[in-house]
């Protein structure tokens, strides 16, 4: 598994704008809360790329459970190899999206996510614990 220290809490505090180019296209504004905390260690449920732009789908490292959807530039980070029981898929919308295999097969699973589907919050908290337990 991948961890991630938060080193920026916005956009805003990027200092290379060249890096924060494309996320100023879906991000109004550059100062947006992802409520992430500066300087923890978040591990990585997954990754998104958004108009070329990788976004990455997190969970506090020890302790929340909760799902966090932010821009990686965000994060700090060391070289990882991608978790074997990940899955790659091309979204309908030309994205690439790498996630968990059991999550990977739902199509739409983070609104189903936000929207409390029993289901896939399940999957989630199975996969957070999974994760977890090999850090």
């Amino acid at each position: 598994m991948t961890k991630v220290t938060c080193s920026r809490t916005a956009l805003s505090e990027v200092p290379d704008l060249s890096a924060v180019r494309e996320y100023e296209k879906m991000v109004h504004p550059l100062e947006y809360d992802f409520c992430l905390a500066r300087n923890a260690d978040y591990l990585v449920f997954g990754l998104l790329t958004q108009g070329g732009t990788p976004w990455l789908y997190v969970v506090d490292a020890v302790g929340d459970t909760e799902l966090l959807f932010a821009p990686a530039v965000l994060f700090d980070s060391n070289w990882a190899q991608v978790p074997e029981n990940w899955q790659m898929r091309l979204t309908n919308r030309g994205n690439l999206e790498f996630l968990p295999a059991a999550l990977a097969k739902i199509d739409h699973w983070f609104e189903k996510y936000i929207d409390e589907n029993s289901v896939v919050l399940q999957l989630v908290e199975e996969e957070v614990q999974r994760i977890r337990h090999y850090m």
